[in-house]
């Protein structure tokens, strides 16, 4: 466990500074710093990641019973369910897209 915890905190402290730390095999002997060509690979795991922690929370709360929860708990559910639907949704869309967006959205305020 403290191995892992090491571990952890090396791979935060790494990533800081634009390293990531792939751990090879099951024993912890095989660890190594990818070269930052990987690093887009690695980038869009995590983005794939997210996204999918986001539709399984989104499954969760769908799902969840609503009749065993009070309502100060009915309304928190509701209100987080309603968060990570929106962002399951964002994440989801095209960039190209959402760049479009935003990009009109900056020249209506500059106009």
């Amino acid at each position: 466990m403290a191995f892992s915890l090491g571990v952890s905190q090396i791979r935060t402290a790494l990533l800081e500074s634009g390293f990531f730390l792939s751990g090879r095999g099951q024993k912890g002997d095989q660890f190594i710093i990818l070269d930052a060509a990987s690093n887009t690979r690695v980038m869009e795991n995590f983005q794939h990641q997210a996204a999918t922690a986001l539709r399984k929370g989104v499954i969760l709360g769908t799902n969840t019973r609503l009749d065993v929860l009070t309502d100060e708990e009915r309304r928190r559910h509701e209100s987080t369910l309603e968060r990570l639907a929106i962002r399951s949704a964002l994440m989801s869309r095209n960039i190209g897209a959402i760049k479009k967006t935003f990009v009109a959205l900056d020249q209506s305020k500059a106009a």
